[in-house]
């Protein structure tokens, strides 16, 4: 919601207040350090709504504390939180308890071999004092960023594209912009985006998993060309399009 305009968080105001909606339960999400100002529109919504009778409460969510993050690795990696807890100290000091940084973390040290799968031992093992001195990214974005660096410049591409969409997009409009003889390059790299847990896709329609992941594809533009980008796919759509269908 902190990224919602004044018009859209008037509708989402006057259907929370109607009182035919008294059995809809209205669920909103944003981020309180982003709203920038006292006098952002959410905060003024919020402080409209608190004003009449509708019930209102309000859940805070923090990063992981030690355990919950010893809880969170005891489970991927199927150990008991007795073996598990020098790692996940080590995650929870360079992550700060940032759930989808302890994610992508656990899969940069998988992909790093310094976490692995003992076919001896038969459980996860890991190089504890490697991970220790690991010089890790200072935020979520930024270490997805580097991940994405990992992607063959064609995945990359595609993933550029795809974010300059927004937050979801179809394959085909993807394709239309990427224009490539190759019609399955950008299936074949939304799989691995989706194998790696970037995308989901629901149906013909995909979306980015997290709102930091498709910040982190959108990263991968330089400031200086993403005028061109939505410029250049402007233009490409504009051809897919009937000139009955543009005079209409």
């Amino acid at each position: 919601l902190q990224w919602a305009n004044e018009q859209c968080l008037d509708v989402v105001s006057k259907l929370i207040t109607d009182v035919s909606s008294r059995s809809v339960l209205f669920i909103g999400t944003y981020r309180d350090n982003e709203l920038e100002t006292a006098d952002h529109p959410l905060e003024e919504t919020l402080g409209e709504i608190a004003t009449t009778n509708v019930p209102m409460s309000t859940i805070h969510l923090g990063n992981l504390d030690p355990l919950t993050v010893n809880d969170l690795v005891s489970d991927v990696l199927h150990l008991s939180p007795r073996l598990t807890r020098p790692l996940a100290d080590v995650l929870h000091t360079k992550t700060r308890g940032n759930p989808l940084f302890v994610k992508q973390m656990i899969k940069v040290l998988h992909e790093d071999k310094l976490l692995y799968y003992s076919a001896s031992r038969r459980r996860w093992e890991w190089d504890l004092e490697a991970i220790q001195e690991q010089l890790i990214a200072d935020s979520a974005v930024e270490l997805l960023v580097d991940m994405m660096k990992h992607y063959e410049p064609d995945g990359q591409r595609i993933l550029q594209i795809a974010s300059c969409f927004g937050s979801s997009f179809d394959a085909a409009t993807v394709q239309l912009v990427y224009d490539s003889k190759d019609e399955s390059a950008v299936f074949r790299h939304l799989d691995a985006a989706i194998k790696d847990g970037l995308i989901i896709q629901t149906g013909s329609k995909y979306s980015f998993s997290h709102d930091q992941i498709w910040q982190a594809a959108y990263s991968l533009t330089l400031p200086t060309e993403r005028e061109e980008m939505h410029l250049r796919i402007g233009r490409q759509l504009l051809q897919g399009i009937p000139p009955a269908e543009i005079d209409s």
